[in-house]
This record gives C-alpha cells, structure tokens and sequence, in this order.
C-alpha cells in the first residue's frame, strides 16, 4: 500500500522497482550527473545510487520534508520542510549540501513556501507561497540565498481573494521560461507558462 521509486527507459519499457521496501517512497529527482537520485522517505530526504542501493538519509530528523531538487551542479539539494516550527501546516524552503550538512533555511514566512526549483544557472529559485492571499498560491522568484523574494504571478493584487492556486513551477532549460500548475474554482489543474519575469502567463493544457 505505500509508494515505491521505479526507473524505466523513455519509451516506458524496462520498468524496474529501485526502492522494494514499506516505504512510502515518493518525490524521485535525478541528479544532474545522472549517477544519484534524491526521494523522500518516512518524511526526510534520502540519497540512493541510480540502480537503488546505498540508500541514506541526508536530512536531520524533526519535520516533515518534500519536493527535493538537486541544484544544477549538483553540489546542493532544495527541499520545503515544515521544521521552522510556524505551526504544523506552514512549510519553508531550506537548502543544504548534498551529504546533507550545512542545512539553511532560505524562505522565512508564517505561510507555506513550496515547491522549489533551480534556475538553469542556480542564481535563483522559484517557489509556490500563500503568503500573499490566504486562500491562494502564487509563484515567487528568489536569489539562490533567499534574498529579493519577488510575487511573479500577483493572484492577490488589488485586494481580490481569489482562490486560484499556482505551484509547482520549473524552470525552462535556458532560463527564460517558468511552466507552473495553476487551478481555479472548479477547475483541477492546468499547465501554464510565462516569462521568467511573470509576464506572457499563457495556458498551455
């Protein structure tokens, strides 16, 4: 019943269980050599080889952990964590080496920050966050050290409470580009792009 980590070629064949374990495994992201692969387990993020073994733990236990992403040098992994201790539902984005030292926490808001990506370059990162409007998401922009914190989508402005929902943003692979899941009132989720500096928003899906 609980999630297991699986690889598989690009056209879907050869499709191999890596983790075979109680689990749940979820949040699998390459690292960018293609030798490791980073996952959540049991609420912290682990490291594993790319063929499943040598499975540890990089992150200090105390707080639940998600969407891990490897830096574009691999030398660093993001993750949005719930260990700042705001209350139990607010997570923060963190940062820290891949052998797990040197853990900073990078976003500092009461609301949820998460959701987390690289730019191409590894200047800066975008993030999804309520901390704009309560009832809604947005999608930020940020240094690659938490500074400049920027709303690019704006759900919130001109006072309006809208409950739209924007998260899970990446990267395009030049940099330009930010694709994002945005949904809205009865809608379940679609697939929209923009500049990376929040104009252009266009549904795609």
């Amino acid at each position: 019943g609980n999630g297991d980590i699986f690889v598989m070629d690009a056209d879907g064949s050869n499709q191999t269980n890596l983790t075979n374990d109680v689990g749940p495994y979820k949040f699998p992201s390459w690292s960018p050599d293609g030798s490791k692969i980073v996952f959540v387990k049991s609420s912290e993020i682990w490291v594993m080889n790319s063929d499943g073994s040598n499975q540890v733990q990089v992150s200090p236990s105390g707080g639940t952990a998600n969407t891990p992403a490897w830096s574009p040098d691999g030398s660093k992994i993001l993750f949005s964590s719930q260990r700042a201790g705001y209350s139990e539902w607010a997570t923060e984005v963190f940062v820290m080496d891949a052998d797990g030292s040197n853990q900073t926490q990078i976003s500092n808001h009461a609301d949820s920050d998460l959701t987390a990506s690289w730019s191409p370059d590894g200047s800066k990162i975008v993030f999804g966050s309520n901390r704009d409007n309560p009832s809604s998401h947005d999608i930020f922009v940020m240094d690659a050290n938490g500074s400049n914190q920027t709303n690019l989508t704006n759900t919130s402005s001109g006072g309006s409470l809208e409950r739209r929902s924007e998260t899970n943003p990446s990267w395009s692979p030049d940099g330009t580009k930010i694709t994002y899941r945005r949904s809205e009132a009865a809608n379940a989720g679609d697939i929209w792009v923009m500049d990376a500096d929040g104009s252009n928003q266009t549904k795609l899906s």
